[in-house]
């Protein structure tokens, strides 16, 4: 497949948020989807041609989970440096638009070709996240009113803030 492109992120929500400012910074996020979809095109090739049609993977119960490293900007503030993700899937769904008659007659063994297809497609699908999740902490990490140093850790910073008040 190539040439694919996302469908479906819009309608993403992130199901949970967890932090940790300890020695190294970061956050898990879960991100789910009822359903994603992702348009492509594939290569068929015979003796005498070479053809290229359309195809659509239809995915359902989508879940990414995100381990997000968090760093300091030169202002201060935190922000989503270093972004590792895996997702799963439930149910997926292949569909080869113009396949010629033979392959429509498979069309069920290759739905069961899916770990292939869906390993296929992942990376296409996981960039599109990536910058999705990237976005949201960091729009998330400035609403924090508070701005770190670049040569602390967030943890030793607030323990610093912490002792001066008291």
């Amino acid at each position: 497949m190539f040439n694919c492109s996302v469908h479906g992120l819009s309608k993403s929500r992130i199901e949970s948020i967890h932090t940790d400012l300890t020695s190294n910074p970061q956050v898990i996020a879960e991100l789910k989807l009822e359903s994603l979809e992702v348009r492509g095109n594939y290569s068929l090739s015979s003796l005498l041609s070479r053809s290229v049609h359309g195809c659509t993977v239809k995915m359902n119960n989508v879940e990414v989970v995100s381990f997000i490293e968090m760093s300091t900007s030169n202002q201060g503030n935190l922000v989503a440096s270093d972004i590792e993700m895996d997702i799963t899937v439930d149910k997926i769904k292949i569909d080869f638009q113009n396949i010629g008659f033979l392959a429509l007659l498979f069309q069920d063994m290759i739905n069961t070709m899916d770990v292939l297809v869906f390993k296929t497609v992942k990376p296409y699908i996981l960039q599109e996240v990536k910058v999705l999740m990237r976005e949201e902490i960091n729009k998330a990490a400035r609403q924090v009113e508070m701005t770190f140093p670049n040569s602390i850790t967030p943890l030793d910073f607030a323990i610093a803030e912490a002792r001066e008040t008291v």
